[in-house]
């Protein structure tokens, strides 16, 4: 964790995973080379991602199935 603003974590994170805006990429990008403490909170984020990603499981179908049904039936209008 950083002290870094909130604001600056959640684009260090979009700009981890791939999901910043293209047209703040570039941007943000060019932020963190100047600075070593956003580079590495950047490095943490991708860290992060690469740890999530390794343990990343899916539920079983028979699960999946029990926890559907468990939800609220959906309402169309």
């Amino acid at each position: 964790m950083t002290d870094l603003p909130r604001d600056t974590e959640f684009e260090l994170a979009a700009l981890a995973d791939g999901s910043l805006a293209p047209e703040r990429r570039e941007q943000a990008l060019e932020r963190v080379r100047g600075s070593r403490e956003l580079q590495a909170a950047l490095a943490e984020q991708r860290r992060a991602i690469e740890l999530t990603a390794a343990v990343a499981v899916r539920a079983p179908a028979s699960l999946r199935s029990r926890v559907e049904a468990m939800a609220p039936a959906r309402r169309d209008g």
